[in-house]
């Protein structure tokens, strides 16, 4: 092999690693801080959770999954662990969630919708059988690339990520 495409090859490599590395150097988000962040609200009484006019949100790229799966990573599960005492939290019993998948742009844009909507539902499994969320708390959908959180790098791993969005009370 020409040295040339040796080291194309090596940098390609070494560029997906780092890549990967990215989203899961993305520390653990503790439940007292996921709480405080789904909670911030300037109209409380009409059970709205907005600052801004948006909805009180939190996005979780440390929410892995092997790669083009909905399949869940030691990572993910350590998140959602917290993410589930969180929605335990008496500050949150009363309010619904969206939780929302999004991929980055590799791979067709039927592939990224479906893949998303997977992923959102694995997240909803989790949070329902295993942290006794009632389910009718949770709503998944899936956005595939069309909501990127770096739209100058559409394949960057800050891309794939799941986001939790506060929709108000029951």
């Amino acid at each position: 092999m020409p040295a040339e495409v040796t080291l194309v090859v090596l940098l390609a490599v070494a560029a997906a690693a780092q890549d990967a590395k990215s989203a899961s150097d993305a520390p653990i988000v503790s439940s007292e801080n996921i709480v405080r962040q789904l909670t911030r609200s300037t109209d409380r009484d009409k059970g709205l959770v907005l600052v801004d006019d948006e909805p009180a949100s939190i996005s979780f790229p440390n929410i892995e999954f092997v790669k083009g799966s909905a399949e869940l990573s030691p990572t993910a599960i350590a998140q959602l662990e917290e993410l589930g005492k969180a929605l335990a939290a008496s500050a949150l019993t009363s309010f619904r969630f969206e939780i929302a998948g999004h991929t980055d742009a590799t791979g067709s844009d039927e592939f990224n919708q479906s893949l998303s909507l997977r992923r959102a539902r694995s997240v909803q499994t989790y949070l329902v059988e295993v942290m006794a969320v009632a389910p009718e708390r949770l709503n998944i959908s899936g956005y595939g690339e069309d909501r990127l959180a770096v739209p100058s790098d559409p394949d960057a791993a800050q891309n794939r990520r799941v986001e939790i969005i506060n929709l108000g009370t029951n």
